[in-house]
């Protein structure tokens, strides 16, 4: 074989086995497309080494797939891989690389839920640290591209908004785990401004829509206000985030769940509980119908 026929046949394979990776993981086969991900990590080292954009690219998938097979230690190493990657790469103010440390930010807050005491503040001021190079970095690009004409500037730049609106709101929710709840309230105000000082953004392949991103931020206020004592105006932050959710996810995505079971909760906490009651049991109606057809198919 010639060496360019190889080329485009590694090239290929390695597309493939992306897609194959992207296909199984949102079919929830976490354990398969992991295992597809790290025969990518492979191939795409051999072929085009360690400092290469693909290379990158394959390790933030591979951390991803770790992350959602609850293998915290090693995904949290292979996300630091990637930001140490991109960042060589590109630069610190790149959105790929923002990107990655907002992903190592999240990984971060999950291992800080399973520590306790002095490791669990430290894993915490790790992740702070994480979303605030993240949100830096994205600002910058941000400030960039505000600078700019052009459809796919401006691609870029909902983009780039609706990512910097949720690293935000992620490193919101450390400062109110850090005793910080005064921040992490004008942190979510802002994020949740940045989102509504334009219309909805269009879809853009692989990122969240503006609204699914405003419904995030919604969730989170709507949390924060909880924390803080204000129910009715968690109660009502909760339904604008479940205005978006319900028609956009549909009733049983796991988002649009947990946002449904944070109402019923707050609605118990303000002693309204037969409204309580009436959102609980329409959760476990319409879990039970999805699982009553999934039983059918």
């Amino acid at each position: 074989m010639l060496e360019e026929e190889y080329n485009q046949y590694v090239e290929t394979t390695v597309r493939n086995l992306k897609g194959k990776v992207r296909q199984l993981h949102h079919e929830g086969r976490v354990a398969d497309a992991l295992e597809s991900a790290r025969e990518c990590v492979g191939l795409v080292e051999r072929h085009f080494g360690k400092q290469h954009p693909v290379f990158a690219s394959s390790i933030n998938d591979l951390a991803v797939l770790l992350k959602a097979n609850g293998e915290l230690e090693e995904a949290t190493e292979q996300y630091t891989i990637a930001v140490q990657l991109y960042t060589d790469l590109y630069g610190a103010e790149n959105p790929s690389t923002a990107i990655a440390l907002h992903n190592l930010g999240l990984c971060y807050n999950a291992n800080a839920e399973v520590a306790q005491g002095m490791d669990q503040l430290m894993i915490r001021e790790q992740a702070k640290a994480a979303f605030e190079d993240a949100l830096a970095s994205q600002k910058a690009v941000d400030a960039i591209l505000a600078t700019m004409d052009g459809d796919a500037e401006r691609a870029a730049q909902i983009k780039g908004q609706e990512t910097t609106a949720l690293t935000m709101a992620s490193l919101a929710g450390v400062l109110r785990e850090l005793k910080q709840p005064e921040k992490a309230g004008e942190m979510l105000v802002d994020a949740l401004a940045l989102l509504e000082q334009q219309g909805a953004g269009e879809e853009i392949l692989g990122t969240p829509s503006r609204e699914i991103a405003k419904a995030t931020v919604l969730n989170n206020l709507g949390y924060h206000h909880r924390h803080v004592k204000q129910l009715e105006d968690a109660a009502a932050l909760y339904i604008r985030a479940l205005d978006i959710r319900v028609p956009r996810l549909g009733k049983v995505h796991h988002d649009t769940i947990a946002t449904r079971h944070n109402l019923a909760e707050v609605l118990l906490l303000m002693g309204k509980d037969d409204a309580a009651h009436e959102v609980q049991q329409g959760i476990l109606h319409d879990l039970g119908a999805l699982d009553n057809s999934s039983r059918s198919d």
